[in-house]
């Protein structure tokens, strides 16, 4: 039905169909009952001909008369070229986590799906992949994966799924761009799975994913015994860079000569400003803590968002102090990829 019918009777072009009429169903007739069987015209086969054959051809498939698999190739190349169906946003599996055997260089990343970043493909990959960090970029699991450059100290670093445009096999790497501009040439479809920290030796810090939440397993101290007073500060957090992130931290901030205050951690598209009065930034406060030994101590664990450059702001209400100190502490952070 594919290839056109070639028998001697056939003609070269097309015959004009007739004016459409009202639809109907075909019928054996009944001779005994006066109603003939249905007429096969051949506008009818023509139709049911180009129909068939206008969808393996276009597919870039040319007919040919003796494979009887061509319609169904060409709705697998069709369904291919779609790229899928999952919806817009779609992740399932695709786990990281450090290497087993060389956790401070290698990070896994178990079987799962995901729709590309461009709504273009869905990403498979049906066994865990490792990739390295301290590597360049190679094609396939256990070796290098890194996009460009070579492994930084203290250094956020995205991973990405990737696929080849030419055959649509999926690989992975690492880039410290959001959007992955060092993919490798031949590689447009990718989604970001999460992000990876190297600290102050280079080495990858240990963490535990549970679905978008990202735990250290050793928390960081992002701020320790820093100044602190009323005015705001701004504070970088290890979080992942170029994307807002809710972060789970804990704070600290002590002062001698002090009996009445409160440590505040918020955003830094924060209306807040420092405390002119009290009463008017307290309900803002993440916490507030009275002491009679004329020594504050303000302690807390809270949820803040962290902007693109993985900043937050700090600061206290106090009356009067000395000896003022700060630590906030990163635990981890959700990431809806």
């Amino acid at each position: 039905m594919v290839y056109r019918i070639d028998s001697a009777t056939a003609v070269a072009s097309a015959p004009t169909p007739p004016d459409a009429g009202t639809e109907k169903f075909f019928t054996n007739g009944n001779p005994g009952g006066g109603v003939p069987a249905t007429i096969l015209d051949d506008w009818w086969f023509n139709m049911m001909q180009e129909e068939v054959r206008n969808v393996v051809v276009d597919a870039g498939i040319t007919p040919d008369k003796d494979d009887n698999t061509q319609l169904l190739a060409a709705i697998d190349a069709k369904i291919a070229a779609a790229g899928g169906f999952s919806p817009f946003g779609y992740l399932a599996g695709l786990t990281l986590s450090n290497n087993g055997s060389d956790a401070a260089n290698d990070i896994d990343i178990a079987a799962g799906v995901a729709r590309s970043a461009q709504n273009t493909y869905d990403l498979s990959l049906a066994a865990t992949l490792t990739k390295r960090l301290d590597a360049a970029w190679a094609v396939g699991t256990g070796n290098g994966g890194i996009f460009t450059g070579s492994k930084a100290n203290s250094t956020c670093y995205h991973v990405f799924l990737i696929r080849k445009d030419a055959d649509g096999t999926i690989d992975a790497g690492f880039d410290t761009s959001i959007t992955a501009a060092n993919k490798p040439v031949g590689y447009t479809a990718y989604r970001r799975l999460g992000s990876i920290f190297t600290d102050g030796s280079g080495n990858i810090r240990p963490f535990q994913q549970v679905g978008d939440y990202f735990c250290f397993k050793s928390a960081v101290r992002d701020v320790w015994d820093a100044a602190q007073n009323v005015a705001l500060v701004t504070r970088t957090l290890t979080v992942p860079l170029g994307k807002f992130t809710e972060v789970d931290v804990w704070g600290y901030w002590s002062a001698s000569n002090q009996n009445d205050g409160g440590l505040l951690i918020i955003p830094t598209f924060s209306t807040d400003t420092d405390s002119a009065t009290f009463d008017s930034v307290y309900p803002n406060l993440s916490i507030r803590n009275n002491e009679t030994d004329n020594t504050m101590y303000s302690g807390l664990r809270t949820r803040v968002v962290a902007d693109a450059s993985g900043q937050v702001k700090t600061g206290v209400v106090i009356t009067a102090a000395s000896d003022r100190s700060l630590r906030v502490v990163t635990h981890g952070y959700w990431d809806h990829r």
